[in-house]
């Protein structure tokens, strides 16, 4: 009995430490891990690294070559083909020639300098394409040099031309419009006529 009772009294004292030597081993097993995950730069809770985000280079110098172009274009007026008027170079390249051609221009400038889909793309039809800019909140009533004007001609039924500002002053603002007057000509306006209906500021797309 006294002997039953000594290996009673010695698995007793065994129990607690073999559990202190499994913690030690367990938290020596922990600290071999925070070393390996503290070099490859990754720390509990922490999201996992992402690439950084795209940079566009500055939109300026685009709209700087945009103005260059529509300016290069005054002067050039439209043709007549087969008794159809309003044929023009910027129709063909379009695929719908001998139309009315105002939004067509605008469109071939911004595909000239490569940021055509920042100008909403091709348009034909000026208040799809003001719609655009508004849909993308990109429709303002405070000109920029290189944005897109939007005229209500007879100043009361909506956007119904279109052009490109070039310049801007506190007082006026500078525009070439193409199918003005039958030809692609500038226009000096004040800022608060009537006949503006607002602008489409170009930015980066998408």
């Amino acid at each position: 009995m006294s002997t039953r009772k000594g290996r009673l009294a010695a698995l007793a004292l065994a129990a607690p430490l073999s559990v202190s030597v499994l913690g030690a081993q367990a938290e020596g097993a922990n600290a071999a891990v925070k070393p390996a995950a503290a070099s490859a730069g990754v720390t509990a809770n922490q999201p996992a690294p992402t690439s950084a985000p795209r940079k566009d280079p500055p939109i300026g110098p685009y709209l700087s070559r945009a103005i260059k172009i529509a300016k290069s274009q005054v002067g050039y007026k439209e043709y007549r083909k087969g008794g159809r008027t309003n044929c023009t170079k910027y129709g063909r390249w379009y695929g719908k020639n001998c139309t009315e051609w105002c939004d067509i221009f605008v469109s071939w400038v911004y595909h000239k300098a490569e940021i055509g889909s920042s100008a909403g793309g091709k348009h034909s039809y000026v208040p799809s394409h003001a719609a655009w800019f508004r849909r993308h909140h990109r429709f303002t009533h405070t000109p920029d040099e290189g944005s897109i004007i939007f005229y209500d001609q007879n100043g009361h039924d909506g956007e119904d031309h279109i052009g490109i500002v070039t310049k801007v002053s506190r007082k006026y603002v500078w525009t070439v419009d193409g199918n003005y007057r039958d030809a692609v000509r500038t226009r000096k306006l004040r800022r608060n006529s009537r006949v503006i209906y607002g602008y489409g500021l170009v930015r980066w797309w998408p």
